[in-house]
């Protein structure tokens, strides 16, 4: 008797640790599942697609059908396949499936630069569109030969500003006529600068009016020649203080920054609109479009993509489409409220979606793997108003 007992006590063991060992580390049965229901919607309704993404037993439908009712003969199809647990039907109704979106405009490149000439070094400082850089540097080797041009600006992404080639250049060109000065370009060119007479004054007030701009400017004082004595040392000090005191300070001074004078061009060349990034611009700029409450989102208790949710993926495939080297994983991620199962199911279903999005809008598949964590790594706390925060889907991205 006590023989049987323990007989039957092994078979219970064995058979719970069997079904945890099932539960726990399920084998890919989804591929089976998603094998079985693509071959019934083949014979039925050619043209739907079927997606089971692992761990998860929700079948994702898509594609396009004729009719309404194909859509839900197409979802009860679906639901009736041995092992599918939920449908998410995402098929739309349409004769043709629906055009790819084109990828998101860029928005414009911020021009806010300064150009400082003292007399034989020329200094750009501020913020440069990168389609500008290359015509700027080349405009500068041609204009101030003999000078020394130090760099200590940044560069922007985006489309170039109207009129900002013709206004880079009118401000050079004015500079050149200076004895000394400075520029300032935005919205408007403004120049202050000392020129040597009143020609050159009029030569210069010419050329920043022609690109809508203003000049302030002072006729230096002329300096004695032939100076050998003491009295004629207090001259030419004289002058050269009048000089310093009427020119007028344009501003705060960019922070001194070691730079070595240009010999042909830049060592490294920028990136320009449209070029390649590297996998670390590119994990940089992804990580800072979708941080916090720009996050990628979704429609409540759902995988489906808000339409705010769905223009985030598109501005994310317009940066992917420029990083030739990123990859790495999807990561869908939720607060801690609900069930740790199905919370992980919906993640995983949310990372899924963002990938499909992202292959239907160019990207190759194999770049980027995808899985839901459920509430793992809470980034953003439990507070009130913060919560919401961990709803998310982030980009690891492989950097080698």
């Amino acid at each position: 008797m006590w023989r049987s007992i323990i007989i039957a006590l092994a078979l219970i063991c064995l058979g719970l640790l069997g079904w945890y060992a099932v539960r726990k580390y399920p084998y890919r049965i989804e591929a089976d599942i998603e094998a079985r229901a693509q071959k019934a919607l083949n014979e039925q309704l050619p043209g739907v697609l079927v997606d089971v993404p692992e761990q998860t037993r929700t079948a994702v439908l898509a594609g396009s059908v004729a009719s309404e009712a194909d859509r839900e003969a197409a979802e009860r199809l679906v639901s009736g396949i041995s092992g599918v647990k939920t449908v998410m039907n995402q098929i739309t109704v349409g004769t043709s499936p629906l055009p790819v979106p084109p990828a998101a405009t860029e928005t414009e490149a911020i021009l806010e630069a300064s150009f400082t000439w003292t007399g034989t070094t020329l200094t750009l400082s501020g913020s440069v569109p990168n389609a500008l850089v290359n015509d700027v540097s080349t405009k500068v080797r041609a204009t101030f030969p003999n000078a020394s041009f130090e760099r200590r600006y940044e560069t922007t992404e985006g489309v170039m500003p109207p009129s900002a080639n013709a206004t880079l250049s009118a401000a050079l060109d004015a500079l050149a006529q200076t004895a000394e000065g400075k520029a300032r370009i935005g919205r408007k060119l403004t120049l202050q600068a000392t020129v040597v007479d009143a020609a050159a004054e009029s030569k210069v007030k010419t050329l920043v009016e022609s690109a809508g701009g203003t000049a302030t400017l002072t006729i230096a004082a002329p300096v004695a020649e032939n100076v050998g004595d003491a009295a004629g040392s207090e001259v030419l000090d004289a002058a050269v203080e009048a000089v310093a005191e009427v020119v007028v300070d344009a501003g705060p001074v960019a922070p001194e920054v070691a730079v070595a004078p240009e010999v042909v061009a830049p060592e490294v060349a920028p990136v320009l609109p449209g070029g390649t990034l590297t996998a670390a611009q590119c994990k940089a700029t992804i990580q800072a479009l979708i941080e916090g409450d720009k996050r990628i989102t979704f429609k409540s208790n759902t995988g489906k993509l808000t339409e705010e949710g769905e223009a985030k993926v598109k501005e994310v495939a317009a940066i992917l489409a420029r990083c030739p080297t990123a990859k790495g994983v999807i990561e869908g991620y939720h607060d801690d409220m609900g069930d740790p199962d199905k919370l992980k199911e919906l993640t995983q279903i949310r990372a899924y979606n963002v990938h499909k999005r992202l292959t239907d809008l160019g990207m190759d598949k194999t770049r980027f793997r995808y899985i839901g964590l459920g509430y793992r790594n809470m980034r953003y706390g439990g507070k009130a108003g913060m919560r919401v925060l961990n709803q998310r889907v982030e980009f690891n991205i492989t950097v080698e």
